[in-house]
This record gives structure tokens, C-alpha cells and sequence, in this order.
């Protein structure tokens, strides 16, 4: 679940309870500005002491982009089909067990289907017909576009594949006439955060998850 705006502790206490009694009891966590959403996190735990406790999964930033600014890379890109399907679940489901490893199983082939048909641009980067770098990005929404996944499997990186294919998807998305376009980058992984900063997305907040145990 998203984290709502701050609150006293005693209302973020009574709010955590409302939510998981009224609104999604089974939720696996939450994720938000890591102020607000560590307090919800804590509130949460203390309104289930009894069985409930809380782990962070994952620490993130959140980006703009400003003026894109494409990479040279070896390489061509061009926009996924229903024939990369198979392809894309495949990497969403590596993205998701190297990123977030706690994250409940998912179906990740359909995710991707139901993406593709809802209009969602899904960039791959080619090298010699074979790809090497795949990035999502979402339909803007009054005009926000939010990319990501942004997955290069083990055996490709280090060759600037993740750059360019981020950039064609940002490129993508400010053709689809985006005004704001963001990311998240996982705090852990520099070179990641180094990568979209040089193509132009500018640091705004810093985020955090947390997951419930039971």
C-alpha cells in the first residue's frame, strides 16, 4: 500500500488499524517517503503487536526527469511486441528476485501481456539482433510517465545497455506527450544511480519499503 500524509502518532496508530481492518487487511507492506513511511510501518506493528513486525526491503530514490540527454551506445533500440512476451516475464521475474526477494510470487508473463495491451511502452536494446536491455514505461497519467522496470541480465552490463534503453523509453514516454517523467533507483546500487543522472533525471526524495512478518 502507498503511505498516506503524516500524522500524530496515536492517529497514525488508530489510522494503520482502519486500514488493515476496513481496507486491505492482507497488504504486504508499505512503501512511501521513508519518514512517513517507516512511521506507518511502526504504527502498523504497534497496532498488531501481537503478531506483526516490520523488515525494510528495499531503499530507493526518486528522480525527474530534466533535459534527456541520450548515451552513445553500441547498439539499436526499438519497441517490444507481443513476440517479446515470453522474453520480458522471463526478466520481470529476474528484476523482481534480485531487486525486491521478498516481493509475493507473481504471474510476471501476464503482467507484461496485460501491459502491452494496455499501451505501455516497453523498450529493448539490441546488440547484433540479440537483447540486451529491456526498460518499461507507463502511459502518462495527467501527463506523468513512470519508468521502470529497468532490467540487463548479468551477462550484459557494463556496457552502457542500461543507459540507452532507459533513455528510449523516457523518449518514448515524452512522445506520448509526458510532461513529467520519474523513476526509482535502488540506494544500494550506484552505478544505477549514476546512469540516469547522466542522461538527465535529477534526485527529488528519497523512499523506502517495508514489509510485514508474521
Amino acid at each position: 500500500m502507498a503511505v498516506p500524509g503524516s500524522r500524530p502518532p496515536g492517529r497514525r496508530r488508530d489510522l494503520a488499524a482502519q486500514i488493515a481492518a476496513e481496507v486491505d487487511p492482507e497488504a504486504p507492506g508499505v512503501t512511501g517517503p521513508r519518514q512517513r513511511s517507516h512511521a506507518f510501518a511502526t504504527a502498523f506493528a504497534t497496532a498488531f503487536a501481537a503478531d506483526r513486525s516490520f523488515t525494510e526491503s528495499l531503499a530507493t530514490r526518486l528522480y525527474r526527469l530534466g533535459t534527456l540527454v541520450p548515451p552513445t551506445s553500441p547498439g539499436t533500440g526499438r519497441l517490444a511486441t507481443e513476440a517479446d512476451i515470453e522474453l520480458l516475464g522471463a526478466w520481470r521475474k529476474a528484476f523482481t528476485r534480485e531487486a525486491v526477494p521478498e516481493a509475493p510470487d507473481e504471474e510476471a508473463t501476464e503482467i507484461v501481456r496485460s501491459s502491452l495491451r494496455l499501451g505501455n511502452g516497453h523498450a529493448l536494446w539490441e546488440v547484433d539482433g540479440t537483447p540486451v536491455a529491456w526498460a518499461a514505461a507507463s502511459l502518462p497519467q495527467v501527463g506523468m510517465t513512470r519508468v521502470g522496470p529497468v532490467y540487463t541480465p548479468p551477462e550484459h552490463r557494463k556496457h552502457g545497455y542500461g543507459a540507452a534503453v532507459s533513455a528510449l523509453a523516457s523518449q518514448w514516454a515524452l512522445d506520448q506527450g509526458a510532461t513529467d517523467v520519474i523513476l526509482f533507483a535502488d540506494l544500494t546500487n550506484p552505478i544505477s544511480n549514476s546512469i540516469y543522472q547522466r542522461i538527465g533525471y535529477q534526485p527529488l526524495d528519497d523512499w523506502a519499503e517495508f514489509w510485514w512478518k508474521r
